[in-house]
């Protein structure tokens, strides 16, 4: 749809480095795609919701610029970031020219995300969507629950962050499994399976009979992210199915 051709840039643990992203910028040339765009993330998804600090945000936005390069911002998860480094979510938009956050995850809301650009920017965007067939009558029913969102849940995600950190400090202490406990900044824990013999498919389908349903990350690790319907007892009582799911496996 965007007719844009993607090349990753390699990051240690979610963190790209300047020089990397510079390296990686190609110089016009007949035979490659033209860089035009730096597309960033943060919270850094893959990397177990780890958040880019603002320095080096801001440092890898100003290599993009010294390349002529526009950037965007998938910040489905940016009030996690805030909330956790106490930078304002706008602090990370001043030096992107688009973001996306969404409504939904940590916010709780049923459906919708926000698109962040300026007034000429939005309304190609309104009209690209039309293009491809997107549009809905009664999207105030979305706004509507997206305000109370923004009104009374941002705080709150501290608590998700705080549970995330219980979760996978216990999880350690469960035989075939490991957290790097570094990674677990906001509510992501992405789980090392590292007994014998294991791997992500067969985890998943032995803590689903447990009553535990998780996400997977092929081929040795599953995800597990507390949200607002994820209080304490309700950790507790997935860690208790959760060893003895790994208890069965050596019973």
């Amino acid at each position: 749809v965007a007719g844009l051709s993607p090349m990753p840039v390699p990051s240690h643990k979610g963190m790209m480095a300047p020089g990397e992203l510079a390296a990686a910028i190609r110089k016009k040339n007949l035979h490659c795609p033209v860089p035009r765009l730096l597309c960033l993330e943060n919270t850094h998804n893959r990397s177990g919701g780890r958040v880019v600090p603002l320095a080096l945000h801001r440092e890898l936005c100003a290599v993009a610029r010294d390349h002529g390069l526009r950037i965007h911002l998938d910040g489905a998860r940016i009030l996690n970031a805030s909330v956790a480094s106490g930078v304002p979510a706008a602090a990370y938009a001043e030096d992107v020219d688009t973001l996306m956050f969404c409504l939904s995850k940590g916010l709780c809301c049923p459906l919708g995300s926000v698109l962040v650009g300026s007034r000429e920017f939005i309304a190609g965007a309104n009209f690209a969507r039309r293009r491809i067939g997107g549009g809905m009558r009664q999207a105030g029913i979305i706004a509507a629950a997206g305000i109370v969102a923004l009104e009374t849940m941002v705080d709150r995600l501290a608590d998700d962050h705080a549970n995330a950190r219980y979760l996978a400090k216990h999880l350690c202490r469960i035989d075939g499994l490991d957290v790097d406990l570094e990674t677990v900044e906001t509510n992501m824990v992405n789980v090392d399976l590292v007994g014998p013999g294991l791997d992500t498919a067969r985890i998943i389908s032995l803590w689903q009979e447990y009553g535990v349903e998780v996400s997977g990350r092929p081929p040795s690790q599953v995800r597990l992210v507390p949200t607002h319907d994820h209080g304490r007892t309700v950790i507790d009582e997935a860690l208790d199915r959760i060893r003895t799911a790994m208890d069965s496996l050596v019973g």
